[in-house]
C-alpha cells in the first residue's frame, strides 16, 4: 500500500511539473490592450478582417486620412476614426451621433480582438495589409 501511495504522489508531481513546463515553453501570453502607438502601427493603412460578435462578417479599412470604410454583413458603412487618450480606437459611422471606442488586443498567432473597456470582445479579426478590394 505504501508503494502505491508513493507512486501516486510522484505521479501527481510529475503531471504538475509537466503542466508548468508546457506553460513556459509555449509562452502563454497575457491578453493586454495594445498601446496607442502599437495599435496605430498595426491598423492604420490596413484592413481589419474578421467577424462582429453577432456573427456578421466585418471588414474595415482604416485609412491614413482618418476615414474608415467598412463592409459589415454586406452593408457598406463610411465614417471617421481617431484614437482617444488611453489608446482606444474610436470610430463614428455616418448617421451616428458619437464615437464607439474599442481597445485592440493581441491574441497571438496573428489574431486580434477589439474590446470594450469592460473586456467584452466585439470584433474578432486578423490584419490584411493595405486595402481589401471592395472597401
Amino acid at each position: 500500500m505504501k508503494l502505491k501511495a508513493k507512486f501516486l504522489k510522484n505521479f501527481t508531481w510529475a503531471i504538475a511539473g509537466s503542466a508548468v513546463a508546457i506553460f513556459f515553453v509555449h509562452g502563454v501570453k497575457a491578453e493586454v490592450n495594445l498601446s496607442k502607438d502599437a495599435a496605430s502601427k498595426l491598423i492604420i493603412g490596413n484592413t481589419i478582417s474578421g467577424k462582429h460578435f453577432k456573427g456578421a462578417k466585418n471588414d474595415s479599412y482604416i485609412a491614413k486620412d482618418g476615414t474608415v470604410s467598412t463592409l459589415r454583413a454586406g452593408k457598406p458603412m463610411k465614417g471617421v476614426w481617431k484614437f482617444n487618450d488611453d489608446g482606444a480606437h474610436c470610430v463614428k459611422f455616418e448617421g451616428r451621433k458619437k464615437f464607439s471606442c474599442l481597445y485592440v488586443v493581441d491574441m497571438g498567432d496573428g489574431k486580434y480582438e477589439k474590446r470594450k473597456k469592460s473586456g467584452k470582445a466585439i470584433i474578432f479579426f486578423s490584419m490584411v495589409e493595405g486595402k481589401m478590394e471592395g472597401l
